[in-house]
């Protein structure tokens, strides 16, 4: 399937067999004339039923540019674009569409779709499909079957039927209802949904979509256990339906409970064993740093894994309004069942799955993100960039990517590539804070620490809740010398997530640096408190204790760092500095010795081994 960025095929094999015989008598149509405008779009219509976006996109542009004016090719441009993932491109071409024909309801359709996944927030997939169960959208359903009449017969024409194209629904049915909620759901107008769907159940209480889409209404509520009966029941209703036992996994994984999530997945996939399109993405900035498991958070996240224990809570997941859709374009079986072994810890289990996906499906980039997470998790760094470089090249537009590589280098003190990675990820995704604060980090990495408070300040506008921004904040600002400010930008760091180290030990130090060694060490043992396994701490808090006198204990933080941290410099140079407190002289010479041996280009070990050399020869 070529460039199928978005929804892959979009037809059952049923209704395939009639479209490619409707696209070979199209092919021999062209031949005779190949200058048919209508034939080029007709060519196109029936290439992006079959999910084959670029030669779609391709045909398309043959039928433009022989007759710029008519609107359905423009249309066709925005359906193959969209299907590539090209969403801005879609968007205008739309727009050019609607403005040559006001009338054009695809075009109207079209931007819709794209828009209303812009509303529900980055990485929600959209397959061009609407209505409960998933069918083709109306205009686009048309337009499929007029390619298939005119090339394909009267025996395509029955296969067309049975494609299910929606028929205007009863105002007063179930459907009508059923519509009205899904379209509210979409609005994020969650309680209007949930009377909406409600209604629909009492009038036919066998519509399994709607009890599906009912579980999505109530799980944007945040009644997650409501959600999961409403879900069950549409799987007790129409046990042969994938997406059902996909919507009910979903809901399972989002509330934590992940083995019965793979249960559900695991029925999916054997109902369906080609799996849907795409995946659900579920926004939100990582958070990247020195420690294995951070990272492996951070690509769980931007690969758009679920976390370890996802305990339930109330309103919607991720704050968005955001409920898991029962419709095409969710993530395939197999891709969802390594989320869930992922959260569950089984990260080889995860690797087998996503490596199962990728082994039937070469293409698929969500496939090959998962196999980067799992392998991250696993502490197989390079493998997992190497992961990350083949869904960058089969998905170079998709931004999360872009900032997973980023992770992943920045991690590995490769802050140059880190920085150019999440350079890319901000040029595809200006509004992702998590990438300005990838960024932020990268840059204070390499030194550029006004380039890098930039990046945060983007990161802290974009999402005012994200502790990690405020805390590289601090950082960039302690760095500079603008030691009040980056107390205020920690203090607000520690304020949204007191659970976390770091900030409370970049406090310590820009609180020793305005002389408030007392309050300094407070922030230090807070820090220990929370991990006492923290060499950065220990070392921090022996380098303030030392500057107050207290010697002895600073020796035994000292200690306690060079022993958490071997190839530490900084703890060796601390130690060395306790002890020449203590008159210990020959041992604090080895410490420092030491820490120039670990690295030979630190200022401060240099230093503090001269000046002893120097007063043991004055004295």
């Amino acid at each position: 399937m070529d460039g199928a960025g978005r929804a892959g095929s979009e037809i059952g094999s049923a209704e395939r067999a009639a479209v490619e015989r409707a696209l070979a008598s199209c092919d021999e149509a062209l031949r005779r004339n190949p200058g048919s405008a209508r034939a080029h779009e007709g060519r196109g219509v029936l290439l992006a039923c079959l999910g084959r976006y670029a030669k779609a996109l391709a045909a398309f542009d043959e039928a433009v540019r022989i007759e710029p004016g008519a609107a359905g090719g423009h249309w066709g441009r925005g359906r193959a674009l969209h299907g590539l993932g090209r969403d801005e491109e879609a968007l205008e071409s739309y727009g050019r569409a609607a403005r040559l024909d006001p009338a054009c309801e695809g075009a109207r359709e079209g931007r819709a779709a794209i828009l209303r996944r812009s509303r529900r927030g980055r990485g929600k997939e959209y397959s061009g499909r609407s209505g409960a169960g998933g069918r083709i959208a109306p205009y686009e359903m048309g337009r499929i079957k007029e390619a298939l009449a005119e090339y394909g017969g009267e025996d395509a024409g029955a296969d067309a039927d049975a494609a299910e194209a929606p028929a205007r629904p009863d105002p007063g049915g179930a459907g009508a209802h059923a519509m009205r909620g899904i379209g509210l759901i979409d609005l994020g107008r969650h309680e209007e949904a949930l009377a909406a769907l409600d209604e629909a159940v009492r009038i036919e209480p066998g519509n399994a979509g709607a009890h599906a889409w009912r579980s999505g209404a109530l799980y944007g509520l945040g009644r997650h256990e409501e959600a999961l009966s409403a879900a069950s029941e549409a799987v007790r209703i129409e046990p042969g339906n994938a997406e059902w036992h996909e919507c009910r996994g979903d809901i399972l994984a989002e509330m934590g409970r992940h083995e019965e999530a793979i249960a559900s997945y695991d029925e999916a996939v054997r109902l369906n064993p080609g799996g849907a399109r795409g995946k659900r993405g579920r926004g939100g900035g990582p958070a990247i740093g020195a420690g294995r498991e951070r990272r492996a958070r951070a690509a769980r996240r931007r690969a758009g894994l679920p976390r370890r224990r996802r305990a339930a809570r109330g309103g919607s997941h991720r704050g968005g309004g955001d409920a898991p859709p029962p419709r095409g374009g969710a993530s395939s079986g197999r891709i969802k069942r390594g989320a869930s072994l992922m959260g569950l810890g089984r990260h080889a289990d995860a690797l087998g799955a996503f490596d199962d996906e990728i082994r039937r499906n070469p293409g698929s980039a969500d496939g090959h993100k998962g196999r980067a997470a799992a392998l991250l998790a696993m502490n197989r760094t390079g493998e997992a960039l190497d992961a990350f470089d083949e869904a960058v090249r089969l998905d170079p537009g998709s931004a999360g990517s872009h900032g997973a590589r980023g992770d992943i280098l920045a991690g590995m003190g490769r802050h140059e590539e880190a920085i150019a990675a999440y350079d890319e990820a901000v040029r595809l995704d200006p509004g992702s804070a998590g990438s300005h604060r990838g960024r932020g980090d990268a840059l204070a990495e390499n030194g550029r620490h006004e380039e890098a408070l930039a990046a945060f300040d983007e990161a802290v506008r974009l999402d005012p809740g994200l502790a990690r921004a405020h805390e590289g904040r601090g950082g960039a600002l302690r760095s500079l010398g603008r030691r009040e400010e980056a107390l205020a930008a920690l203090d607000e760091a520690v304020r949204l997530n007191r659970g976390a180290p770091a900030p409370h030990i970049l406090r310590g130090m820009v609180l020793d640096g305005l002389s408030r060694p007392v309050e300094a060490l407070a922030a230090l043992d807070e820090a220990l408190r929370i991990r006492p396994d923290s060499a950065n701490a220990h070392y921090t808090r022996a380098n303030i204790l030392s500057g107050l006198g207290r010697f002895g204990e600073a020796l035994e933080s000292a200690k306690r760092a060079a022993q958490l941290s071997p190839d530490s410099a900084l703890a060796r140079c601390c130690l060395g500095m306790a002890l020449a407190g203590l008159g210990r002289r020959n041992e604090a010479l080895g410490a420092l010795d030491e820490a120039i041996r670990l690295d030979p280009g630190a200022p401060n070990t240099r230093l503090g081994g001269a000046l002893l050399r120097l007063l043991g020869d004055l004295f």
